[in-house]
């Protein structure tokens, strides 16, 4: 399925609507809170887990961690906010098992006397297909709501279409195609500002 996206610069502080992000009830009255972590560069979270499973040291400015809290209710925000925290082990995991079977598949090639290319095109593709393992996961089944920090913007990506119009709306982000939002009763009374920190 896919998600519904919204990029902002990563310095503009979001205004949600007052809509739960999972299942659309108007006033949650509650909140969900995780941290999603993103990459400055590229592969900056695949570079920090392959970089502590074979030297035990973290590259420094690879990545940056955002902390958010946004509108869900009661009987929705559990279920959120442990999907994060099993997409968080997902990435490192997977970035920690691609550079042990990187490491283990050159070791492997080097003891059969395999040309040199050979094994490190054969490392790398191994690398990859471990690492598109929690990707592919996501694309699949992407949760209710996730961002995405991306150098200096945010992508929120919203399962849900009505809360993605509604925070389109409410930042003045541009939409390709529309010259007008649909508005509900949700947003009716003040939207909450999202709480989001960078580390």
């Amino acid at each position: 399925m896919a998600s519904h996206d919204i990029s902002l610069r990563g310095n503009q502080r979001p205004r949600f609507p007052d809509l739960c992000v999972s299942c659309e009830r108007e006033r949650p009255g509650h909140y969900a809170r995780f941290g999603v972590t993103g990459s400055q560069d590229t592969l900056g979270w695949t570079l920090d887990a392959a970089a502590l499973a074979t030297t035990g040291a973290v590259l420094q400015g690879t990545n940056v961690r955002v902390q958010m809290q946004v509108p869900c209710c009661a009987n929705c925000s559990p279920a959120l906010e442990r999907r994060h925290t099993m997409k968080t082990v997902a990435l490192y995991v997977s970035g920690a098992l691609g550079a042990v079977v990187m490491v283990l598949v050159i070791i492997f090639g080097n003891s059969q006397h395999w040309p040199s290319g050979i094994t490190v095109t054969l490392a790398i593709a191994l690398l990859l297909a471990v690492l598109l393992v929690p990707v592919v996961w996501e694309l699949r089944d992407p949760p209710s709501f996730t961002i995405t920090p991306l150098g200096n913007s945010v992508n929120y990506e919203f399962k849900s279409e009505k809360c993605a119009k509604l925070f389109r709306a409410l930042n003045g982000a541009p939409e390709a195609g529309s010259s007008s939002l649909a508005t509900t009763s949700g947003a009716a009374s003040p939207p909450p500002r999202g709480a989001a920190s960078f580390e």
